[in-house]
């Protein structure tokens, strides 16, 4: 949620993130936990008198840029937002060799992303006379005699990040309740962080509820265990029956012959064959 603070003549008092959380913080009933400033914007005039261009050209932004980055070195060139200038121009200046141009009177608003760096720095920055004469010389080099008229910074917008139980709670709070900007004015005047003639105001068109979802415990996975596999019983070799020896066939017994047949065989050719075996009857 927004809260813009206009400052008074004195311009930005001490800036004391801490104690601006602590001040949101008791004007939402939250828990000082759940409050933090997660933006702090400062915003500036810058006039200057004498530009012979009727716009903000990009040769002027380039050299506005490279002051405000030779001033404050911790900045980046992203931090530095021009916006459209109110431009009057009524004033006649001489340049030199009799020409007479028309000069042209800027009031420039820039808004300076302090969110990173000390927002206390860079407003009293912005007020010296170092920052002036940075402006000057920078558009000297790009051709033009100005007069810086106003450096100072006009005001600061802070950006909280507030938590809650419920919806409701911001709501009752912040969004429909009608006096938050007094409270928060009245809070941080009575705690010494703004001026009695700054102003602070709280839009609360700007407020953005952001419902977050709740967190879901993972669920732890089960560790899956090593499957074990049985250890294997070692199968035992069947015991192996006794071979019986081979059985030897007996070697036939020779027979006996005491006679052959004769079957009216010569007598000589049964003798070849058979010897003196004599004839069975």
């Amino acid at each position: 949620m927004p809260v813009e603070l206009t400052f008074g003549g004195s311009g930005l008092v001490e800036y004391n993130e801490t104690m601006w959380a602590a001040a949101m913080s008791t004007v939402t009933g939250s828990s000082s936990d759940d409050v933090e400033v997660s933006g702090v914007k400062l915003f500036q005039t810058l006039t200057i008198n004498g530009l012979s261009e009727g716009t903000l050209t990009a040769e002027y932004k380039a050299s506005l840029i490279a002051a405000y980055l030779l001033e404050f070195p911790s900045l980046n060139a992203s931090n530095i937002v021009f916006g459209d200038p109110v431009v009057s121009g009524t004033r006649r200046r001489r340049l030199g060799w009799g020409r007479r141009l028309a000069g042209n009177n800027f009031e420039i608003p820039v808004e300076i992303d302090a969110s990173t760096v000390s927002p206390s720095d860079i407003a009293s920055g912005l007020a010296s006379d170092s920052f002036s004469e940075s402006v000057a010389s920078e558009l000297a080099n790009a051709g033009e005699d100005v007069i810086i008229q106003e450096t100072k910074a006009t005001g600061m917008e802070l950006l909280f990040s507030v938590k809650a139980e419920t919806t409701s709670d911001i709501e009752d709070s912040v969004v429909n309740n009608q006096h938050f900007s007094a409270e928060i004015s009245a809070e941080a005047l009575s705690t010494n962080l703004v001026e009695a003639d700054a102003v602070v105001e709280a839009d609360s068109d700007r407020v953005i509820i952001v419902t977050l979802a709740p967190t879901v415990e993972p669920t732890p996975t089960p560790t899956d265990a090593p499957t074990e596999f049985p250890t294997p019983v070692p199968t035992e070799s069947p015991t192996p029956m006794p071979t019986s020896p081979p059985t030897e066939s007996p070697t036939p017994t020779p027979t006996e012959v005491d006679c052959v047949p004769c079957d009216g065989a010569g007598n000589s050719a049964r003798k070849l064959l058979f010897g003196d075996m004599p004839c069975c009857a």
